[in-house]
């Protein structure tokens, strides 16, 4: 199997938020902009004199002289946000996937608990694959847990342990993704927990975010049996749509496509017949 069906909609999720994250740096820095000329040219006057037609303008009403603070600290707000709700999303993601893998192919893994989410991953993967994953894709994962919690509650640094699992990892992290298509730029593993997060950072921690999801399904689909799999997708069909119980023929091409869509297999014909085949001498 090639991805599981609890991804795409993950995906494309995380896949708005970054254009949403682009979208907010552009506006930023054109707001910026005009921002600071405007400081320069009325600092003493108030947002609701600079601004007399725009509604919020009394909800902050604020000197000309205090806005590029306040537009600094926006960049480095709006840049949390997103990380923050970024990573929740793929939170929500591991769970899943990880309960779909129970519902389709049950084993004593399942029971097996890590306090931290990157590890439990990486365990329960590392017993179903013939061969240990690469763990540059859970420390990752670890990054962006620390990063996450350190916005979280409010340090005004680094949390203590964010700087320490960045001094511990960063110079693996950094090995590890050059060469793949991550568009880090500048990004420094090392010293962003010790800086305001910029919307640059942010785009790279996104991109992460997003890679570190699709090649952590692509293992949990490579972990399922594939006669697991088209046997819970034909029972699911026989099941809940008793009309191609008759017609085993429709039966076969109903499971081969659902394999496709959700899993990504394409199984040739003879493989699904004879799946079907072997569900219909097993099933009363």
């Amino acid at each position: 199997m090639r991805k599981t069906p609890t991804c795409q909609n993950f995906l494309e999720r995380l896949t708005s938020v970054n254009d949403q994250l682009c979208f907010m740096a552009m506006a930023q820095h054109e707001l910026s902009s005009h921002i600071h000329s405007t400081s320069l040219s009325q600092p003493d006057a108030y947002t609701t004199e600079i601004f007399p037609n725009n509604p919020y303008a009394s909800r902050i009403h604020r000197l000309g002289s205090d806005l590029p603070r306040f537009s600094q600290d926006t960049e480095n707000t709006l840049a949390e946000v997103a990380v923050v709700f970024g990573f929740e999303h793929a939170l929500a993601y591991y769970e899943q996937v990880q309960d779909l893998r129970k519902e389709i192919q049950p084993s004593p893994e399942d029971s097996l608990k890590r306090d931290a989410i990157e590890d439990q991953l990486l365990a329960r993967l590392s017993r179903w694959l013939q061969s240990p994953p690469e763990a540059g894709f859970f420390i990752t994962v670890g990054y962006l847990r620390h990063l996450r919690n350190s916005i979280s509650h409010v340090h005004s640094t680094s949390s203590p342990k964010f700087s320490q699992f960045a001094s511990d990892n960063a110079a693996r992290l950094k090995l590890f993704w050059e060469g793949k298509p991550a568009e880090l730029g500048q990004f420094d593993f090392q010293n962003t927990p010790q800086q305001p997060l910029t919307f640059e950072n942010a785009i790279s921690l996104s991109n992460l975010n997003r890679i570190c999801v699709k090649e952590i399904d692509r293992l949990f689909a490579e972990s399922l049996d594939q006669d697991v799999v088209m046997k819970t997708v034909i029972q699911r069909f026989w099941n809940n749509r008793p009309e191609l119980r008759g017609n085993h023929a429709r039966l076969s091409r109903k499971a081969r496509k659902q394999i496709l869509t959700d899993f990504g297999a394409d199984l040739t014909e003879l493989t699904i017949d004879t799946a079907v085949n072997d569900f219909l001498g097993s099933t009363p």
